[in-house]
């Protein structure tokens, strides 16, 4: 691409978001957010296919780096808080079985500093929205509200990135050494099949040289 051309595309976008921010705070935490360069993960609560969509779209749009994960229950939860090490959960408030309570206890249990936002499109669950934050949520947003979820929902990421670096870092931290004590244990796994064998194998070849080496000499003499 042209420098120049480059140049005046920057210029555009910088003075975009300059305007816009004026006209609506929220977009200063909208640039923020694109700037963020590590990786974030999220992990989705939620039990049914058009709103896990939902959920994607939504996160999709405030950042091309996220990284997302479904579960359904709380078995798969427990799974993956462990296992996924997410940055954030959006859990649905009624799902099979539990409700957003729940998700809340199990993510207490084992990260008490791990965002939690509940996202819900049942009308009565607003009058739950202080006893959620009571328990433990970070925040409640209504799904019918779809076109405003971003700007709502962008600037408390935002805030939290903003007020708990090290949380987040120790979140990829974690996820690194979680990553090479799989790589270690694949390795020892995959060698330790291929040992079992070894003394069998060792043992087969050093017979066969001892039986050539017999022939040989026995040539000879």
């Amino acid at each position: 691409m042209n420098q120049d051309l480059f140049a005046f595309i920057n210029f555009l976008l910088v003075f975009l978001i300059s305007y816009l921010r004026d006209i609506n705070p929220h977009y200063g935490y909208l640039e923020l957010f694109m700037r963020y360069r590590e990786k974030l993960l999220f992990l989705v609560v939620e039990d049914t296919v058009s709103d896990s969509f939902l959920f994607q779209k939504l996160i999709r749009q405030i950042s091309d780096k996220a990284e997302v994960h479904f579960v359904d229950t709380l078995l798969s939860l427990r799974y993956a808080l462990k296992n996924f090490i997410p940055d954030f959960i959006i859990s649905d408030y009624n799902l099979d079985d539990f409700t957003a309570f729940d998700v809340i206890e199990e993510v207490k249990n084992h990260n008490s500093g791990l965002p939690v936002y509940v996202i819900s499109g049942m009308s009565n669950v607003d009058l739950k929205r202080d006893e959620l934050l009571a328990k433990g949520a970070r925040d409640f947003f209504h799904k019918d509200f779809v076109n405003e979820l971003p700007t709502k929902f962008v600037p408390e990421v935002c805030k939290d990135l903003e007020s708990s670096p090290e949380f987040f870092a120790m979140q990829r931290l974690q996820r690194e050494r979680l990553s090479k004590y799989k790589e270690t244990t694949s390795f020892f796994r995959h060698h330790g099949e291929m040992s079992k064998d070894q003394p069998t194998n060792i043992f087969k070849s050093w017979m066969s040289r001892l039986f050539k080496l017999r022939k040989n000499v026995a040539k000879q003499i």
